[in-house]
């Protein structure tokens, strides 16, 4: 049987109905058992399906594969710490203009108002589009030499790569 699409075997396993698994047996090392995506290169024989579906090897990597929470890329990473960065500045700088008008006297109402409005200026609304338009020439650029790329996180990933 080549084994390859379940295990990684480059080389085809001989299967032996005699032999008998203890329970630390891994699926590469089952002898007596065939699974589903495995080919037949050489031989016959005849088998029972024991399992289908989601209760095979192959559905149980799908299930495993499914339940992996997908992580930030590095660009996501930045962007987020960039967003806090910015939040706190904002929140400070609000805080000290509001503490200096309160020491010169003015009206609460008028300080808070300003207060918000300056943070409301302050949050710049064009750093998605600016990325956007970032990554967009980026992509053209790969384009232009035949690198193009279908999933964008692998490239912002790759992009943080030190070492290859």
């Amino acid at each position: 049987m080549d084994e390859k699409a379940l295990t990684g075997e480059s080389v085809p396993i001989e299967k032996d109905e005699n032999f008998v698994p203890d329970d630390k047996t891994g699926i590469g090392d089952r002898l007596d058992l065939a699974y589903m995506t495995t080919v037949v290169t050489f031989g016959r024989g005849i088998g029972e399906v024991i399992h289908t579906g989601m209760d095979t090897q192959i559905g149980k990597i799908a299930d495993m594969v499914g339940q992996e929470k997908e992580k930030p890329s590095p660009l996501q990473k930045g962007m987020n710490e960039l967003s806090r960065t910015l939040g706190i500045a904002v929140i400070v700088i609000c805080a000290v203009v509001f503490l200096i008008g309160i020491l010169q006297g003015r009206e609460v109402l008028e300080l808070l108002m300003t207060a918000v409005s300056l943070a409301v200026a302050a949050i710049p609304e064009g750093i998605p589009t600016i990325v956007t338009i970032v990554l967009a020439l980026g992509m053209q650029r790969m384009a232009k030499i035949n690198a193009i790329v279908k999933n964008m996180p692998a490239v912002e990933t790759l992009g943080a790569v030190s070492y290859v």
